[in-house]
């Protein structure tokens, strides 16, 4: 036998033990064998009951969500890590295309909300919608200056009452509405009712 003979039967060899070995692996084995050389897809696809097929999907996840696939990973991966990151990547992507409503439909829990809520509750509060403006948006600035400008025309017209009880009821009325909680007219309604029931110290409510 030659030496060149001796070698192919020595990689032959090598092969056939590989084989064997790769053939009595168990499927975990030969799934983590699989995570290992990052070959997360094939994982998920032929072992999606062994615990490392999680692992692969959140790995998959990562590697998509770094290569810009938001709207994959927000489809299909939405049980892994990833999908927190995802979702804010697309909710600014909406905020930067001005869909306002979508994100404030599907994407409320991210930081790109917070200005979506800003610019809706501008945008009611330059049409002239002062009432939706204070209701739905009451945390927002143009919201706090809807709330001041509809508390201060609900004093206006508790203090157009001549009858000095009904203007006490109006100002009670008023006080014990919490749209008018903590506006400046609120102030002025808790001093007047002070005054009009002769109390000597302002009335808190």
């Amino acid at each position: 036998m030659t030496r060149n003979h001796a070698q192919r039967l020595l990689m032959l060899l090598a092969l056939l033990v590989a084989l064997l070995i790769s053939a009595c692996a168990t499927p975990a084995e030969r799934a983590k064998n699989l995570y290992d050389d990052g070959k997360y897809e094939e994982v998920i696809a032929k072992y999606p009951d062994e615990p490392v097929a999680q692992q692969a999907r959140a790995a998959l996840a990562a590697k998509l969500l770094n290569d810009g696939e938001i709207d994959r990973v927000l489809k299909e991966y939405a049980d892994t890590p990833s999908v927190r990151e995802a979702k804010n990547r697309k909710a600014q992507q909406l905020l930067d295309a001005g869909q306002i409503d979508e994100i404030l439909k599907n994407f409320a829990d991210t930081p790109a909300s917070i200005q979506a809520r800003e610019k809706a509750a501008q945008a009611l509060y330059d049409a002239g919608r002062i009432t939706e403006c204070a209701r739905d948006f009451q945390n927002t600035q143009a919201g706090q200056l809807a709330r001041n400008e509809l508390a201060r025309s609900e004093f206006d017209r508790a203090m157009a009452h001549k009858d000095k009880n009904e203007r006490i009821k109006a100002l009670e009325a008023m006080l014990t509405d919490p749209q008018f909680a903590g506006t400046d007219a609120s102030v002025f309604a808790q001093r007047e009712l002070a005054k009009l029931s002769g109390a000597k110290n302002n009335v808190n409510y």
